[in-house]
């Protein structure tokens, strides 16, 4: 279980509008109503060396990411202001074998993406 929040795009704090308690299976998606546009893929899944992510067109290009291991540590993070394309790669060529979680924040809205790195 986890519970994920929608946070207001056009407020300067992190104002939360939604909160889910969601069960993680394969891919999910938060509040369909608000993502029914926003479709991320991921591939090579599973991996050994790079991550492939492509974005949905969107308004903002602003996009935040957060990896996270089985133990639930924060291993990677980062965010795109401008990000100009729909395509961010991934090098997880240091990330030890195992299970991982990718959440994305788009336009306010957060998706999770479960990954698997085999080395």
């Amino acid at each position: 279980m986890a519970i994920v929040q929608s946070y207001d795009k056009d407020s300067d704090r992190r104002e939360i509008v939604n909160s889910s308690l969601i069960q993680i299976n394969d891919d999910i998606i938060v509040n369909q109503t608000e993502l029914e546009d926003i479709n991320i893929k991921i591939y090579l899944n599973p991996t050994s060396d790079f991550l492939h992510i492509v974005l949905p067109t969107i308004s903002s290009n602003a996009v935040n990411y957060m990896i996270y291991n089985e133990l639930g540590q924060l291993v990677s993070e980062n965010n795109y202001k401008n990000l100009g394309q729909n395509y961010i790669q991934l090098d997880v060529r240091n990330y030890t074998t195992g299970n991982y979680l990718l959440i994305m924040e788009i336009d306010g809205v957060q998706v999770i993406k479960n990954f698997v790195v085999n080395q």
